[in-house]
């Protein structure tokens, strides 16, 4: 079965897995990726047609101080004063801040070294709250490295496109670098050389492709993770949307997917992660980890990302009332931990972890299931 594939709807049979990861965004498919890497079994799967969610119509920056990328970059960024900053601006009750300025840098290594997911530090890119205590003008926000979309054969055009404010000629992205030589092609050779270079490697590709294949920014990250998964057999199912969760006791075990229109009853061992997006579009959760609490609603709905299943997970939460516990998930090395690889993208795609067991490990359970309508 090709990897982009659904299984065949017709197929009313159970799945079983460790893991299920439901959304292809950035968040979702990194979830997928780490724990494919990890061993574990896993099926990914996307209510849409293609890949990467808000990701991928998006810049694609990643926030992560301290990393091995920005040191190279030539930058000494404090950790203390990106906690500093983070205080300054997000309401986070627990020891997750930590945990993320800690793990960070690590998990961004590890994507580097066990996939082709590879990130540089932008050379000027000041945090967003500049006024803020800790704030710093660069070194903190990478991005992903260039991508050449010809690499995933067919399924390029299963990676969803950026917006139009970030292509041009019918469909060339123009990165940050891109700007100066497009728009002054003979102030230099070099820049009339970069220049006819892009336009050239963009007419080839517009022969055979209904955009251009070299991609940056959010839809790098989204095709770099796409093509990891590829490369490591991880299925992916399109069209396949949360329909159910089923909970016993407390413990998620399965799920129930509406595929093609036929619903597929799937079981894991281990957990669910969901990662649907729509954070931003909800006010009041928006206002649970912001400083200070903003008063109007942001128009951050794009696409399918609605956070209709973050919001079906919120209300999960009274039923599985240490719902907070199940925020672990394998760690680079295989531990548990309080926040996840997935989390790196919590700004983008957030996730959210269900696992069977509140307990410190993975339980089994052998008592009958109940489905929650989610």
């Amino acid at each position: 079965m090709a990897i982009s594939t659904p299984s065949n709807s017709q197929d009313t049979s159970t799945v079983e897995v460790d893991v299920l990861v439901v959304g292809a965004g950035a968040a979702g498919m990194t979830a997928a990726l780490v724990s494919s890497l990890e061993g574990l079994d896993m099926l990914l799967c996307e209510k849409s047609d293609r890949v990467g969610g808000t990701s991928a119509t998006s810049a694609g920056t990643v926030w992560v101080p301290g990393t091995r990328q920005s040191r190279k970059a030539g930058f000494t960024d404090n950790v203390a004063d990106a906690k500093r900053y983070l205080e300054a601006v997000i309401a986070a009750p627990d020891k997750r801040r930590d945990t993320y300025l800690e793990t960070g840098p690590q998990v961004v290594d590890y994507l580097d070294q066990r996939s082709e997911v590879k990130f540089t530090a932008y050379t000027r890119h000041p945090d967003y709250l500049a006024n803020r205590p800790g704030a710093t003008i660069g070194g903190r926000a990478l991005a992903a490295l260039p991508f050449d979309g010809r690499l995933l054969g067919a399924d390029f055009e299963l990676v969803r496109p950026p917006i139009g404010e970030f292509m041009a000629l019918g469909g060339m992205m123009i990165g940050r670098d891109d700007i100066e030589p497009l728009a002054r092609p003979f102030a230099s050779l070099m820049a009339f050389r970069s220049a006819m270079s892009l336009l050239w490697r963009h007419m080839t590709d517009r022969l055979r492709y209904r955009r251009g294949t070299r991609l940056s920014m959010g839809n790098a990250l989204v095709a770099r993770l796409f093509y990891s998964l590829r490369r490591n057999g991880v299925p992916i199912w399109l069209n396949a949307s949360l329909q159910e969760l089923t909970v016993t006791s407390g413990r998620v075990c399965g799920a129930v997917l509406l595929v093609k229109g036929n619903p597929r009853r799937i079981t894991v061992r281990r957990g669910i992660v969901l990662a649907t997006g729509g954070f931003g579009g909800s006010i009041d959760r928006l206002n649970e980890h912001v400083r200070p609490r903003t008063p109007w609603r942001l128009p951050a709905r794009r696409g399918t990302a609605f956070g209709s299943r973050a919001r079906s997970a919120h209300r999960l939460r009274r039923i599985m009332r240490r719902l907070r516990s199940g925020h672990r998930y394998p760690r680079p090395g295989g531990s548990m931990a309080g926040a996840g690889p997935s989390r790196i993208y919590r700004s983008t795609e957030p996730s959210r972890v269900l696992s069977r067991s509140t307990q410190r490990g993975v339980a089994s359970s052998t008592k009958p299931c109940r489905t929650t309508s989610s």
